[in-house]
């Protein structure tokens, strides 16, 4: 029963855990909806500024970002361009299932791998009984292909993909990492993680929304469909997946795992090139965040468009 609470957590709905509530665009202000939580001073939007002509406009400072709440100014605490790639923690799910296909895990990983952009750092990392880190955040694809062409499934071991997922994020990502990405790669079986916290849950699904971060899964269902039941670890990818605006892809042959990798590698460089353009603008404002919000841009001949987030629409 404790495991089946922990994953329901994960049905949260979005807008409850989202910075903004509304994304407006216009000239030289943007007005922001006032946020559906008022539990917090601080927070995160995402600006792209264009030219007259259209063109991305990459050199605003940090005074030239101007946020009101109401008739209050609000103080910009940072601004960060978002162009220096994305960090991405590739999670395998290599406990029993993946016994019957490793061939075609393999080869999936290793498409992923190479079609994936190289400026984009990716750590790799197993998920059966523990979390075990294999490869650190590098860009060197070598060293990652040489590694994912040589796990092993544990037979014995169950997977822990919600384990891996806050692990992951609270160990191997910092606060100034500008795009944190996940990628789980994962099989129906039973989700067996077990020194989860429901309040960790809770904080993983708030953070990884309030910073931006992406979720993407391949779910291969070896039991013969979509197992729904509130332990496997379809209910757990599904929903963390939904809740980030990331790709979720369930298939039933594991001998499609390479071409729905690479697919998704080109969908990560398609959205990264999408979205690389807009600065990532901390801010503070005196109380609480009730709203309504304005956005501002200083410099003459430039305008902005204002997002809560950085999901791309599917």
């Amino acid at each position: 029963m404790q495991q089946m609470t922990r994953t329901k957590l994960l049905f949260l709905d979005i807008r409850t855990v989202m910075r903004f509530s509304a994304i407006l665009t216009c000239c030289l202000g943007v007005l922001i909806g006032a946020p559906d939580t008022a539990s917090a001073d601080e927070g995160q939007f995402f600006v792209l500024a264009l030219d007259e002509a259209g063109q991305p406009v990459l050199d605003l400072g940090q005074d030239e970002i101007r946020l009101f709440q109401g008739d209050d100014a609000c103080t910009t605490k940072s601004i960060q361009v978002e162009a220096n790639g994305m960090k991405i923690a590739l999670l395998v799910d290599n406990s029993g299932p993946a016994s019957n296909s490793l061939n075609s895990l393999r080869d999936g990983l290793q498409g992923f791998l190479e079609d994936l952009p190289s400026k984009h750092e990716v750590g790799l990392f197993t998920l059966a009984g523990y979390v075990r880190q294999r490869v650190d955040f590098t860009t060197d694809r070598q060293a990652l292909i040489e590694d994912a062409t040589s796990i092993f499934a544990e037979q014995n071991a169950g997977a822990v993909i919600i384990e891996g997922l806050l692990e992951t994020w609270d160990r191997r990502f910092k606060d100034e990492d500008p795009w944190p990405v996940f990628v789980v790669v994962a099989y129906d079986g039973p989700e067996n993680s077990r020194s989860v916290r429901e309040q960790k849950v809770n904080e993983f699904v708030m953070e990884t929304i309030q910073r931006g971060a992406t979720v993407h899964t391949v779910l291969i269902t070896t039991t013969g469909g979509d197992n729904f039941n509130s332990e496997t670890t379809r209910v757990v990818t599904l929903n963390v997946t939904r809740n980030t605006g990331g790709v979720y892809q369930s298939i039933a042959a594991a001998t499609g795992m390479v071409g729905v990798l690479k697919k998704l590698a080109a969908t990560l460089a398609s959205d990264y090139e999408l979205l690389k353009n807009r600065y990532r603008v901390g801010f503070e404002c005196r109380g609480e965040l009730v709203g309504p919000f304005k956005v501002e841009v200083a410099r003459p001949g430039v305008g902005i468009q204002v997002s809560s987030n950085r999901q791309v629409p599917r």
